[in-house]
């Protein structure tokens, strides 16, 4: 996984000297910044599609996704069915609705899990550093040195195949990610007047952590849980188009694209819709990010 440069504010002000109407309105300047973008524009216009398809799937899709209708086995797309039918005659669009579900879900819950852990453990190394911080980086390089997929398959073949065990094994992944951007960015704050002035009151090691140092950190975590929130979903897709992940005839878009193979020839529709949408998420994802990245580097607010 590709990492996000860590952000590094050139401003002698952190968010920890500004009052709360001063921090306010730098996240209101980031937001105005995010949707004046083009791909901040583009990311937050497809994701939120892809959220409002998942609210609503009862409502948006026009049939059952998992009921069976024999009859129908590979309608064409139509006005009746507009992705066509599968080979037992189930609505592909109403499955492709709620797939996306299973997709944000998924991948949501595996970028929580991965960041809450990766962020404590890196913010621990960052600060202690010694021992504590060499246990950890190895423990980091350890998790890194795996291939994605091979760590994840390891997982599953020990949790069981579900939704559930790739959420898991996705989140595992990417707690070596999350560790190392929090630990960077500690390192680069943790010797600042504002942490030394902290200290000197008395401020507990907690307080400093997660009171004084995670704001600082956060604008780089959320730039990076953008990104591996795109690769979690396509991680979760290749998991369950390999039969790992998300069992039939439960609707997510990588089994449905792994049944839609076998029948190419004849309902192309099948892999191919699925298939899109996964595309399409992913590049909302990786185009939120580029937004969120320039919306919150200080460096860009400098030059305007």
């Amino acid at each position: 996984m590709s990492m996000p440069v860590v952000i590094r504010s050139r401003s002698a002000k952190t968010s920890n000297d500004l009052t709360p109407d001063q921090s306010g309105s730098l996240w209101a300047s980031a937001g105005k910044q995010l949707l004046g973008s083009r791909s901040g524009r583009i990311g937050v216009g497809i994701v939120l599609v892809m959220v409002i398809l998942a609210i609503f799937a009862p409502l948006i899709a026009p049939h059952s996704p998992v009921e069976p209708h024999p009859r129908d086995q590979f309608a064409a797309p139509s006005w009746t069915h507009p992705f066509g039918t599968d080979e037992v005659g189930r609505d592909l669009f109403s499955r492709v609705v709620f797939g996306s579900r299973i997709s944000l879900i998924a991948g949501g819950a595996a970028v929580l899990f991965g960041a809450i852990l990766g962020v404590i453990l890196g913010m621990v190394a960052g600060f202690k550093g010694g021992w504590v911080e060499t246990i950890l980086t190895r423990f980091f390089d350890l998790l890194l040195a795996f291939p994605a997929v091979l760590l994840a398959i390891a997982a599953i073949a020990v949790l069981g195949r579900s939704t559930q065990s790739a959420v898991i094994a996705i989140g595992i992944i990417n707690i070596p990610s999350f560790a190392r951007v929090a630990r960077a960015a500690v390192l680069s704050e943790v010797e600042k007047e504002y942490v030394e002035a902290v200290r000197s009151f008395g401020a507990s090691n907690f307080h400093v952590l997660f009171r004084t140092l995670l704001p600082n950190v956060l604008p780089s975590i959320m730039v990076l849980a953008s990104v591996a929130m795109a690769t979690a979903i396509m991680l979760e897709a290749s998991l369950s188009f390999l039969g790992l992940g998300t069992q039939p005839p439960s609707p997510s878009w990588g089994n449905m694209v792994s049944a839609g193979r076998t029948y190419l020839s004849n309902a192309a529709w099948y892999g191919i819709f699925p298939g899109m949408f996964i595309m399409l998420l992913v590049l909302g994802l990786n185009q939120l990010g580029d937004g969120l990245r320039d919306a919150l580097d200080p460096r860009s607010h400098d030059r305007k």
